[in-house]
């Protein structure tokens, strides 16, 4: 019960520092999580964990547990390899490769 309430308060501290929302499901015994971020009207997911390898089930509860927080929002991820493959399998939907751009500055 100790490890169950560790994650529970670096959770806690986690939505407090970062200003996101960490989610942790403790069911008999098997942590699982992710964190939600709000940004630009959308929820961004990221972090997606199970500890017993329940990744799936994970991704099948995300939506409705999002929802009810944050209702009628789009939810968005970066995700790759086992969690991709994961979130697919589980009706999330891919728009494509990430795309990262950076400005260099060219003042100096």
């Amino acid at each position: 019960m100790q490890a169950d309430a560790a994650v529970l308060n670096h959770i806690s501290w986690c939505a407090a520092v970062c200003g996101t929302h960490g989610i942790a499901q403790i069911s008999n015994g098997d942590i699982s999580g992710f964190i939600a971020n709000l940004g630009a009207g959308v929820i961004g997911i990221s972090n997606v964990f199970t500890a017993e390898g329940t990744l799936g089930e994970m991704w099948s509860d995300i939506a409705a547990i999002v929802s009810s927080e944050f209702p009628g929002l789009t939810l968005v991820g970066y995700e790759s390899g086992h969690n991709l493959k994961s979130a697919l399998l589980r009706g999330w939907e891919s728009i494509g490769p990430l795309r990262v751009w950076i400005r260099s500055d060219q003042s100096s």
